[in-house]
């Protein structure tokens, strides 16, 4: 189960999450087996949330662009069309959130590449 408060955090919005995240730092977020289906987690704080249980977390079609976790514990239940497109722009979605990191950072690396050669 999910930590309810952290999940009842997460569920009242972007800002009320990311503030709580910053005046919490060193609380390790605990999303195991939360039903992440079809929220908005696009500007959602994960920094941070590194070895956290996701196990049987479903995160259905969730909006993750720019999402940044590693060694993430457990297997989610589900993770489809998870959609790592900027609002507005084409919806580009993905499988995996391990998928949706590299993509992340292929464009981050080639964008910070043609930055340094045309700047």
């Amino acid at each position: 189960m999910p930590n309810q408060k952290h999940l009842r955090i997460l569920r009242q919005g972007v800002e009320v999450w990311n503030k709580w995240r910053e005046e919490n730092p060193y609380i390790k977020p605990d999303l195991e087996m939360a039903d992440l289906r079809r929220m908005d987690l696009f500007g959602v704080n994960f920094r941070g949330i590194v070895r956290t249980s996701v196990e049987n977390t479903t995160f259905t079609g969730c909006l993750i662009y720019g999402i940044s976790t590693w060694d993430l514990q457990g297997e989610p239940k589900d993770q489809s069309n998870l959609v790592i497109s900027f609002k507005g722009e084409p919806k580009i979605t993905v499988d995996t959130i391990e998928v949706a990191q590299f993509i992340y950072l292929c464009f981050a690396l080639s964008n910070s590449r043609y930055s340094r050669k045309n700047g």
